[in-house]
């Protein structure tokens, strides 16, 4: 049954290439989807997000750093960041598995983002109960500020105190919108959700390191010639094994830059925000890079 809905309502991990059935099964299946969440609690979701609603544009005149998990990333001085957070001059608001880094040592972000379905139990195997060391994570730093997507909660088990939900709804190709409150534009990606939020919350300057998009660097056939994935974090060893894409199975390859190529097209959509680079060799074209990025270097300027 879900190979036939597959083939008649294409997801966004699959390829679309320039067939318009399938362009028209993909834009119905985001609308379907999108139709049937919004009916899901919708006055919950309005409720939830009235605390971010209301801290819109507070944040003018300061400047954030948008910490991605991409390899450039690991360019940053971690001393340097840390103490222009200590001077009150630089936000840090990081995503995933951040805490996991070398960074997060000498780095404690102000903000956080979790939107990865793994992170909340899901999409995971029963035994497996590493997801639970994030919530661990950050009940042990209760002045960090959490953003979470409006239809997940913190689990039963941890008390997160200061929480601050957004919206999860996707209307990609539908609307250009990359505000918080509102369905989305893009795709999902946790960090694209952070630059939406610090974008509404109207920081003057927006720093991003480790949004490479340069994950198509480590693709490599599995033992089975389907998509997989080598080592792609900042954190990760060099040597690391390469793991399926279950998602990409499908369509393979084709999917899989596809996909890029959506990642990419996507972050045009906040070109009007006040975005600056701090990686040097970045062939993200949606920004320009920061001429101050030698500051924020390991090494220094």
């Amino acid at each position: 049954m879900k190979e036939l809905v597959n083939r008649i309502l294409p997801s966004d991990h699959q390829y679309w290439g320039l067939s318009t059935r399938r362009i028209l099964g993909a834009k119905a299946r985001i609308l379907l989807k999108f139709m049937i969440r919004s009916l899901h609690h919708p006055y919950k979701r309005a409720r939830r997000m009235r605390k971010l609603r209301y801290q819109k544009g507070t944040r003018s005149h300061e400047t954030v750093l948008v910490l991605g998990l991409g390899p450039s990333a690991g360019a940053l001085s971690a001393e340097a960041i840390r103490s222009k957070q200590l001077d009150d001059a630089l936000s840090v608001i990081c995503v995933n598995n951040f805490f996991r880094s070398e960074l997060a040592e000498t780095i404690t972000p102000d903000m956080y983002v979790l939107a990865d379905p793994y992170f909340f139990g899901r999409d995971r195997q029963s035994d497996d109960k590493s997801w639970r060391e994030i919530w661990i994570y950050l009940e042990s730093h209760p002045n960090m500020t959490v953003f979470l997507p409006d239809n997940c909660n913190v689990p039963e088990d941890y008390r997160i105190s200061n929480c601050i939900f957004f919206n999860s709804l996707g209307l990609e190709g539908f609307t250009k919108s990359i505000n918080p409150t509102k369905p989305r534009g893009f795709l999902s990606m946790t960090v694209y959700y952070a630059i939406a939020i610090v974008g509404y919350l109207g920081y003057s300057r927006i720093l991003l390191a480790g949004v490479d998009n340069t994950q198509f660097r480590s693709v490599a056939l599995t033992s089975d010639s389907k998509p997989g994935m080598g080592a792609n974090h900042f954190y990760d060893s060099k040597i690391s094994p390469v793991v399926p894409m279950q998602h990409f199975a499908q369509d393979g390859m084709a999917a899989f830059f596809e996909d890029v190529a959506r990642l990419f097209a996507d972050l045009h959509l906040f070109g009007h925000l006040p975005v600056e680079n701090l990686d040097p060799q970045t062939i993200v074209d949606a920004f320009p890079v920061a001429s101050d990025w030698r500051a924020f270097a390991s090494g220094g300027a």
